[in-house]
């Protein structure tokens, strides 16, 4: 009997001291705290959120990406004309400059440069405003005769003095828009697109205005040229990668 009595007290503290272990795995030790998991707060999360947001926004394109709209500031470019000489057109912030399109082998644009017409549309804007900055662009393709000799003589032969330059890539015709042979793009002294079209309405049945030169005289006045914009007319660019030749009206 006493043999069974200690064969249970045996058990019973067993028991007793396991219940015991069990109770102080899960209480903290005297003077110390279970440290609770650390919580994000909302003001953490929006940050988070937020450089989410400026990571998978669109970063800013560089100028050669920017497209001119005729109203707002046309984008600036760098080239070199034909002698050789590096230009910007933040250069000619101040002064109405005119960008002018042209092709050797465009007839159109070859008949208004044989005629005089462009010579004399130079001397009228000249005449308006004294500061007025021509700039002619051939954007011709090397492969359909493009060259900065073929622009240089185009110009010598046809007696015009101007700044010009050749770009095999197209860049800056895609920048502005330009769709023909010739086709006129005039900016005024703030930097801003304020006429791009036709260089003249030989095309309308009104014949007789000259949009490029109104354009200068407007901006020269502290007007805004009206028309703004035409349709431009003569022989699309012929811009690198196979654009294909045509007369457009």
């Amino acid at each position: 009997m006493d043999r069974r009595n200690t064969l249970l007290a045996t058990v019973g503290l067993a028991c007793a001291l396991g219940a015991a272990a069990l109770m102080g795995a899960a209480t903290p030790p005297a003077g110390g705290t279970t440290k609770p998991k650390d919580k994000v707060s909302s003001k953490d999360s929006t940050k988070k959120d937020d450089a989410r947001k400026d990571s998978d926004a669109p970063k800013a394109g560089n100028a050669s990406k920017a497209k001119a709209s005729v109203g707002q500031k046309a984008p600036d470019f760098q080239f070199t004309d034909l002698n050789g000489k590096g230009h910007s057109l933040a250069e000619f912030s101040g002064k109405t400059v005119v960008l002018q399109w042209m092709n050797p082998k465009c007839p159109i644009c070859e008949g208004k440069m044989k005629s005089g017409e462009v010579a004399k549309m130079m001397t009228d804007a000249k005449a308006a405003d004294p500061n007025v900055v021509w700039i002619f662009v051939n954007s011709t393709n090397p492969g359909m005769g493009g060259s900065v000799d073929a622009s240089a003589a185009y110009l010598k032969d046809n007696k015009i003095e101007a700044i010009a330059f050749f770009e095999g890539e197209g860049t800056v015709g895609r920048m502005f828009g330009a769709e023909t042979t010739p086709h006129t793009f005039v900016i005024d002294g703030k930097g801003v697109l304020a006429y791009s079209g036709a260089v003249d309405d030989a095309q309308s049945e009104k014949k007789g205005v000259n949009y490029t030169v109104e354009a200068v005289k407007a901006i020269k006045a502290g007007k805004t040229p009206s028309p703004a914009t035409t349709k431009p007319y003569g022989c699309t660019v012929k811009y690198a990668k196979g654009d294909k030749a045509k007369s457009a009206s």
